[in-house]
């Protein structure tokens, strides 16, 4: 009878939606919005050969660096962190508020200000004399502009590249206007010719 009893009780509890939570997992988190080279930090050790993603785990919050090239790390959580509000960077409309479209002068401003940014090449103080030299602006040349975080002390990669599409936008605009104008000279001179011929 009390197995019976404490198997009723199971069953209800099942049919009232007490489903036991998700088992804990490795999951991928965000990492950086351009892959570049791996970076290892201090305070992350190394995944070993059993951390991959999927694979059971735990503790939770249990965090491994599998020396991803887009420097993503492996959490051992009961949910994808990337799909959790606060997540990875969501350019869904229904993430956001305060959405305004830039007008065609805002659009020109930003094309402009990307022409007049000096672009250079360096190493880090922290690299070699062999390791590659980097292309790119310095903040120290641009200061406060959406390529820059708040902060001033990093490049807004996304800012960076939505200016870039804002210029490409602008000079769209203008090589269909100049393909508009050089057409209607061609009818022009196709004009003119025929007329020439017809006296």
């Amino acid at each position: 009878m009390k197995s019976s009893g404490f198997l009723l009780v199971a069953v209800l509890a099942g049919g009232c939606g007490n489903e036991p939570s998700p088992p804990l997992r490795f999951f991928f988190t965000c990492g950086d919005p351009v892959c570049r080279i791996p970076v290892r930090p201090e305070n992350i050790p190394p995944c070993t050969a059993a951390q991959q993603a999927g694979q059971m785990c735990g503790p939770e919050g249990q965090t491994c660096d599998p020396s991803d090239a887009c420097n993503r790390r492996l959490v051992c959580s009961r949910e994808d962190p990337t799909l959790q509000r606060g997540g990875c960077p969501i350019s869904l409309t229904a993430w956001k508020k305060d959405i305004r479209y830039l007008n065609e002068d805002e659009r020109r401003r930003q094309h402009d200000a990307l022409l007049r940014m000096p672009l250079a090449t360096w190493r880090y103080r922290t690299e070699g004399e062999d390791a590659p030299t980097r292309l790119g602006f310095l903040i120290d040349d641009v200061g406060a502009a959406p390529c820059v975080q708040p902060s001033g002390q990093r490049v807004d990669l996304y800012g960076y590249t939505s200016m870039t599409v804002a210029a490409v936008q602008v000079q769209a605009r203008e090589i269909e206007a100049l393909r508009a104008e050089l057409k209607a000279m061609r009818r022009e001179v196709d004009r003119l010719t025929a007329a020439r011929r017809a006296r």
